[in-house]
Parts: C-alpha cells; structure tokens; sequence
C-alpha cells in the first residue's frame, strides 16, 4: 500500500512543475532547475525539491525525475532545439497538462508567487539568472 504523505507529496511536486508552465515555456533544463531554486529560496514557494551542489550550481535530480515523469505521461512536451553550440530542452504544457491544472490545484498564494517569479525573470537571459542563483547561493 502507498503512504497517503508520498503520494500527496508526489502530486505536489507535479502540480508545482506544471503550474510554472502555466505562464508560458521554458527553454533549458538548467534555467528550470535556477528558476525553481529562486523560487523555493527567493520567493518562499513551497518546493519540497532538495538542491544540492552540482556542475552549474544547485541542482536537484529529484526535480528532475519529476519533469521526466511528467514528459513520459504526456502532461509535459519536451522538445531539443537548437541552441549556441547545444542543445537546448524546451518544456511546454501538452493538452492533457491543461486539463490538469483544471482539475487539480495549488493554494492562490503560491500561484501568485510563480507567476510574480515567471514575470520577474521571462525576458532574462540564462546566465543572469544562474549568477543570481551563486549569489544567493553563496557560490562563487
């Protein structure tokens, strides 16, 4: 039998990831993973995802598995495109993801903070944001 906590928990990470895709895609699985650290450390959004130091700076795998997830049960589309010399993931709400985010929800208060987070760094190229994340961070 699953522990009613894990699974509720499990929904919540999934519910957070497609909630930031509600205010429109993101392109790189590292600007995801900064915007997310910013938002659990920065804007106080209850992200139960653990970061951890890593190549670019906080990183979460969990967060990852997660978005993984999401992409292997078509709520999530993720698809490469091409970037300045690499290969970039951009990540989108599929139909089914919308649908979703209308049947489940997060507290208004934590949406209004993805949204304000989204808003505050859309137009902000990655590696601005990933300079804001080491200094937050305390990275140098």
């Amino acid at each position: 039998m699953i522990n009613a906590r894990i699974m509720a928990n499990n929904v919540k990470k999934e519910l957070l990831l497609l909630n930031f895709l509600k205010y429109g895609d993101i392109s790189g699985r590292k600007r995801f993973q900064k915007l997310m650290y910013l938002g659990k450390y920065k804007f106080n959004i209850e992200a139960p995802f653990i970061f951890v130091k890593y190549y670019y700076g906080p990183y979460s795998r969990e967060m990852q598995e997660v978005l993984d997830n999401l992409v292997n049960f078509n709520l999530i589309e993720e698809k490469k495109v091409k970037g300045n010399n690499c290969i970039l993931y951009k990540y989108s709400l599929t139909r089914k993801g919308k649908i979703s985010l209308n049947l489940f929800s997060i507290s208004k208060n934590e949406d209004l903070k993805i949204k304000e987070l989204v808003r505050n760094y859309k137009h902000s190229p990655t590696e601005v944001i990933v300079r804001e994340v080491y200094e937050y961070a305390g990275i140098k």
